[in-house]
């Protein structure tokens, strides 16, 4: 763990304003990533960030990595021994909203009318138990009620909000680990975190990680494979991250956008809802006086000086960082500013959101190249951005312009909203006005779950998701045989 000791001292280096940021190199894509995890950046910033316990779950229960990366869609059964719990056969399943004799009707209705199913499943009654994870479970219900009850997941760098879903509330508010297990097991981003995790940490040798995508390269990795005397897959350094739940509104949610080591520009971070109270200029202009505060005295921390000694590990990743992002939340009195997240600049899982990375680019290489030796600074000072409200005001005290805030508005006239480009204008017209879900591409339909569940083996065995996929279409054409014959009977 890095020597948190050294954050003060860290934190008083505030980077000087003149410091030329336009010859630094930057970390690589993968150094990127391996610096923006949240094992990496939390300890030097959990004095201003939302309470949180990493779990390593290649010591405590390696098990459940392989789990999670496995095919199954059998969730691990409560390890409490047995008798100790009363039978709720018959009850609501408190996850799904359906009954367990309604999953018996339907495993029922749709097994009794094909004999190769039922044999299918009576060899799947044997095949595996549902797995338990007795030392996570324990330790996920000792962090349930240390935190009041209420917890919220994430990986080393995503949280799954993409199946929030799936769990009642459609949030990420976990009161149990099975909750926990469920989110963790129905998301795309937790899929990716964990591959993104192993090519990092166990497959570099053979894989290359480019900006936005992560590519392996197939003859490297064969040849990997065929020389190893062991045919046991290593396990990733997977962190499992539980935060304190706490309901904020997402209207007091911004992402920030940092490059060559400056504050460049602001984004809500809801993509999809426009707020009335952020639409008057002096509330825009007070967030980002706030955050941009807060940035400076907390996340602006001068670079390590060439050949100082000691491990980059004992430094805050936002010294070794000249571009990122990161995530805060304001409190509804806007009285602090919580770091919510840390995220790499410019790859394809960083979303920029009422911004895109071609136009940030382009402000920040107009920003330095105002400041070259011989420039027209009074010129350049005229061409501040459109987004940026044009008052006495758009200043900080130390002669920075604010950065610029985008916001979503239905003032078609208002520059500081999202039309200042077309790209970005676009798709926020697209989430604004679509009522598509937010991460409906994940979204599958209730009584594919209920599939899933009724046809899986007392003992706990799943199926792969093809085999699913093909019980599915078989569930569906019988369903449309029964509608016409319904409709011939109605025709008579």
């Amino acid at each position: 763990m890095p020597d948190v000791t050294l954050r003060a001292q860290s934190e008083s280096q505030a980077l000087p304003r003149e410091v030329a940021a336009t010859d630094e190199a930057g970390p690589s894509p993968a150094d990127a990533l391996r610096l923006t995890a949240f094992p990496r950046w939390y300890p030097f910033h959990r004095s201003h960030a939302p309470k949180a316990t990493v779990i390593n779950l290649a010591e405590l229960q390696p098990e459940f990595i392989p789990w999670l990366e496995s095919g199954s869609f059998v969730l691990p059964e409560d390890p409490k021994p047995a008798g100790l719990g009363e039978d709720h056969g018959d009850d609501e399943d408190e996850h799904s909203g359906i009954e367990a004799s309604d999953l018996s009707a339907r495993r029922r209705s749709g097994l009794d009318d094909d004999p190769q199913g039922r044999e299918d499943q009576d060899e799947e009654e044997d095949e595996l138990p549902a797995p338990t994870f007795p030392a996570l479970h324990k330790r996920l219900c000792e962090l349930i009620e240390k935190y009041d009850g209420a917890v919220f997941p994430k990986l080393n760098w995503s949280a799954p909000r993409d199946a929030a879903w799936i769990v009642p509330g459609a949030t990420l508010r976990c009161t149990s680990p099975q909750d926990i297990y469920l989110l963790l097991k129905s998301s795309d981003f937790v899929a990716t975190d964990i591959a993104q995790t192993r090519e990092l940490y166990l497959d570099a040798a053979f894989s290359s990680l480019s900006l936005g995508s992560i590519t392996v390269d197939p003859e490297a990795a064969a040849a990997a494979t065929a020389s190893s005397s062991t045919t046991t897959r290593s396990l990733p350094p997977l962190q499992l991250v539980i935060k304190q739940h706490f309901a904020f509104p997402t209207s007091h949610e911004f992402r920030c956008f940092v490059h060559r080591r400056r504050l460049l520009a602001i984004s809500q971070r809801d993509t999809a809802t426009a707020f009335p109270h952020l639409q008057p200029a002096q509330t825009r202009r007070t967030i980002r006086r706030l955050i941009k505060s807060f940035w400076r005295s907390r996340l602006d921390l001068a670079p390590p000086q060439p050949g100082s000694e000691g491990s980059s590990d004992a430094v805050s990743p936002t010294a070794l960082l000249r571009d990122y992002v990161f995530d805060v939340y304001l409190t509804r009195d806007m009285s602090r500013v919580f770091l919510v997240d840390l995220a790499p600049w410019g790859i394809a899982r960083t979303d920029p959101l009422l911004w895109n990375w071609d136009e940030l680019e382009e402000k920040s290489e107009h920003y330095w190249a105002r400041r070259q030796p011989g420039s027209d600074q009074a010129a350049g000072d005229e061409e501040e951005e459109e987004d940026d409200e044009s008052d006495d005001e758009a200043y900080d005290d130390d002669d920075e312009p604010l950065p610029p805030l985008r916001v979503l508005s239905s003032d078609q006239d208002d520059p500081s909203a999202n039309l200042a480009s077309s790209s970005s204008s676009s798709a926020a017209q697209s989430h604004s006005f679509s009522n598509t879900p937010t991460y409906a591409h994940n979204m599958v339909p209730a009584d594919f779950h209920a599939l899933a569940s009724a046809t899986a083996g007392p003992a706990g065995a799943g199926k792969t998701l093809e085999q699913l996929r093909e019980e599915w279409a078989a569930a569906v054409a019988r369903a449309s045989v029964d509608d016409g014959e319904e409709e011939k009977e109605d025709g008579l």
